[in-house]
């Protein structure tokens, strides 16, 4: 969804993605079509390519830690 985190984006993709019979190098391609358009993270793949569905899902692990870390910030400084 539009404004649903990437972690949830990528457990889903995962849970489809185990399902289907093609390569990684299509599973990467699917995976990078369904970024959000303009998020920081569609922004970096775009920027810095991975090569790989491996080093894709390695970036998103570290943009799901960053992202989680903001949402927690903003949360303690809400109060």
């Amino acid at each position: 969804g539009k404004d649903e985190p990437l972690r949830n984006f990528i457990e889903r993709f995962n849970k489809e993605a185990v399902q289907v019979n093609t390569t990684d190098d299509m599973k990467k391609y699917l995976l990078e079509r369904g970024l959000r358009p303009r998020s920081n993270f569609a922004k970096a793949v775009g920027i810095e390519k991975p090569r790989t569905l491996d080093e894709l899902l390695q970036k998103a692990q570290s943009y799901i830690q960053y992202e989680e870390v903001e949402v927690a910030d903003a949360i303690r400084h809400a109060r």
